[in-house]
């Protein structure tokens, strides 16, 4: 390569001009003293020869001059070729260890190459690349560009840094940024060009936009964020769950997002950041339209290039939050649903341990009852004892309603008119300062249900709004309609365990009293829960068994100081549904029985009663108490015994393992169960097996004529 000359160093001017008057001096000196000489040896002459003298001077001078500056050419051009090997040394070294490969081009071929070359080429050295054609060397893609850019730089236009490729010796590609200039190269022009590798680059570069890619289009938000809390960059998942453009979340902060963030809390999360490394917490972000959306939050402490940054990952966790707050609405249904169910077992228990006792006290007072004359002093005593004995057993059977397990007579009831009906009832009930208004829906379906139930659960809720009301005025409205309930509407409310998706019958009681705060309403379906004074009875408890039994449910809606409005749901009943009106409400007249009953009962009062009331119904009885004893009984006297009445809770073997047990001697035998638990307990666990009714304790002789009637005149495989 040709290379330019480099300059001479100022040092040797002076050196040189030093020499040059020495050499003057001396030669100045030698002349006069020549003078001198022959003057001295040559007496003649009496002067100096002036003339001669600067002649010699002079030419003595020149001669001087000349060797001077022979001497000052040689010792400058030494030491510019000095200068010129070390700078070549220098370059050489440069080229030798740069990590760009450079290439030498003249007239289309490769003259020179460096290391750095070779290894991008995959050549042994840099000697295998001179004499290649340097347009073989380059990829198909990248010739014509190439082509271009070698003209512009023989021109002496120096083409800008460009992304090119070219082919290995292998023929494997390989990008390259490349640079060229003009050049001579032992005095021939020449194109200098610098190959730049950039496989990593543009690795790093395909991963950045892969990456970028996957932030854009990753359900979660994306920010990043200065030490300031200034937005520097987002995501479009950002854009698209708070509404706000990329140019205009590049204008905010992060107080802008969470009015909450002050700036304190920004410091302190900072330096908590840098401590932990990430963190995560939940907030609300304020979306463009003003509404909050809930997130959860993980910010990251990034340092890049000696500067800090946050990048923190945003998921929108509103399905979340409806969740836990469905799952925890479910939880508390739950609990309070185990909670009733428990209380409904001690009340069942209780109902019928109170029920067996009432039997005996409710029968003996009857068959006293009716064995005494009219005109006898202790019939009214024995009328008071029958009358308070229905008041208990109302109360049991209050008790197996609040458990959901009720005794229920049911028919096809209006329920519009059937609130009608009790207009006079409930307007002496409430307070006279409460206006009662009616909204009741028309043409509504028919609602199967215990009339009796209804009144008690109509009742209630009435005395409940009023009583909200207190000593104000306010209104009480009572409203009826047609719903169809989904199962997810069925969860969020009360007792609807059984409930199943469909049309329902709604009958809803507001008023515009005190409501109720959260605590109250988890409490108020305790039995004898009152926020009133004590002793005031089951209330909505019974009401709720009322509805549970009914297959129904119960939704509230309550707060302190705006009312309360209760909703009942109840399954509407088909159009061509036919129930005829009270089912066991027929009457018995005179009718007489035949042939012989087993009784089975482990109480000998009950025995004893039974015995009485069946002989005069004009049976002959046998007794049996427990279950063992009952199936000996039945073996041995199994052609006379025509219906067995079998108590189901006993000790050695209770009723319901002793009706398998008699099932098995005889398929076709006739069992009325007898119980102190709700019927529909009894006959669902009887259901298919060919039990032929049930009496419910405490029973009268009427109800026990008509229990006994039905199975004997049956077929005997009801139920």
């Amino acid at each position: 390569m040709k290379l330019s000359r480099p300059g001479l160093p100022r040092s040797l001017n002076w050196k040189a001009s030093f020499r040059l008057l020495f050499y003057v001096f001396v030669v100045v000196l030698l002349a006069n003293v020549g003078a001198l000489v022959e003057r001295v040896t040559r007496p003649e002459i009496r002067y100096f020869d002036q003339q001669h003298l600067i002649e010699g001077s002079i030419t003595a001078l020149v001669l001087i001059l000349l060797l001077g500056a022979l001497e000052t050419y040689l010792t400058r051009r030494s030491e510019a070729e000095e200068a010129l090997r070390e700078s070549e040394s220098r370059y050489q070294s440069l080229v030798d260890l740069s990590p760009d490969a450079i290439i030498v081009n003249v007239g289309g071929k490769y003259v020179f190459a460096n290391p750095a070359a070779a290894r991008l080429f995959g050549a042994a050295s840099p000697q295998d690349l001179v004499g290649r054609d340097a347009i073989n060397m380059i990829h198909p893609d990248s010739r014509e560009l190439v082509a271009e850019r070698s003209v512009q730089a023989l021109a002496g236009v120096a083409p800008s840094p460009r992304d090119i490729k070219l082919l290995r010796l292998d023929g494997s590609p390989v990008e390259v940024e490349s640079t060229g200039m003009r050049m001579e190269f032992d005095g021939r022009p020449a194109v200098q060009v610098v190959y730049r590798d950039i496989t990593e680059r543009k690795r790093a570069e395909e991963l950045l936009r892969l990456t970028q890619f996957s932030v854009d289009r990753a359900a979660d938000s994306v920010f990043w964020t200065d030490p300031g809390g200034h937005f520097i960059r987002v995501s479009e998942a950002a854009c698209r769950l708070l509404g706000y453009s990329e140019k205009e979340f590049l204008a905010m902060s992060v107080p802008d997002l969470y009015p909450s963030a002050s700036a304190e809390l920004q410091s302190a999360n900072w330096e908590r950041m840098k401590e932990e490394g990430s963190f995560t917490f939940e907030a609300s972000a304020r979306t463009k339209s003003g509404s909050t959306v809930p997130l959860e939050v993980t910010v990251n402490y990034l340092q890049f290039a000696e500067r800090e940054y946050n990048c923190a990952f945003a998921r929108d966790i509103t399905d979340r939050k409806q969740a836990e707050q469905e799952r925890l609405s479910l939880e508390r249904q739950l609990q309070h649903s185990q909670k009733l169910e428990s209380l409904g077992v001690l009340a069942g228990g209780i109902a019928h341990d109170f029920n067996n006792i009432l039997t005996s006290v409710l029968g003996n007072a009857e068959l006293a009852l009716s064995e005494l004359s009219p005109s006898a002093p202790a019939r009214g005593n024995l009328l008071e004892v029958m009358d308070s004995s229905h008041r208990a057993a109302a109360l049991c059977r209050q008790m197996l309603a609040y458990s959901g397990r009720g005794h229920f007579v049911v028919e096809p009831i209006d329920l519009g008119a059937f609130i009608e009906d009790m207009l006079g009832l409930l307007g002496s009930s409430i307070s006279k300062k409460a206006f009662l208004d009616l909204d009741l829906g028309k043409d509504l379906p028919l609602l199967e249900a215990d009339p009796s139930q209804m009144s008690q659960v109509i009742m209630n809720l009435i005395l409940n709004a009023s009583e909200a009301l207190g000593e104000k005025e306010g209104n009480i409205t009572v409203s009826t309609g047609v719903r169809e309930c989904s199962a997810k509407y069925l969860r969020e409310a009360y007792g609807a365990e059984n409930a199943s998706p469909g049309l329902y019958l709604t009958l809803e009681v507001s008023d515009t009293g005190s409501g109720m705060d959260a605590r109250t309403q988890e409490r108020l379906f305790e039995p004898f829960f009152t926020t009133k004074f004590t002793g005031r009875g089951l209330g909505m408890a019974a009401v709720l068994g009322i509805v549970r039994g009914h297959k129904g449910a119960l939704r509230l809606v309550s707060k302190p100081g705006r009312g309360t409005t209760f909703t009942i749901l109840f399954p509407a009943l088909e159009a061509d549904a036919a129930l005829p009106a009270r089912k066991n409400g027929a009457q018995t007249g005179g009718w007489q029985g035949e042939g012989t009953v087993l009784l089975v009962d482990d109480e000998e009062a009950i025995r004893a009663l039974g015995s009485r009331m069946l002989a005069m119904l004009g049976f002959t009885v046998l007794t049996a108490p427990d279950g063992r004893q009952a199936l000996e009984v039945y073996r041995e006297h199994r052609e006379e015994i025509a219906l067995v009445l079998l108590d189901l809770t006993m000790p050695r073997m209770d009723g319901e393992e002793a009706f398998r047990e008699l099932r098995l001697i005889d398929p076709q035998v006739r069992v009325v169960m007898s119980s102190g638990y709700a019927e529909s307990d009894i006959t669902a666990r009887f259901a298919g097996q060919g039990s032929a009714g049930f009496v419910q304790k405490p029973y009268t002789l009427a109800e026990l004529k008509k229990g006994l009637r039905a199975a004997l005149e049956g077929d005997g495989t009801a139920a």
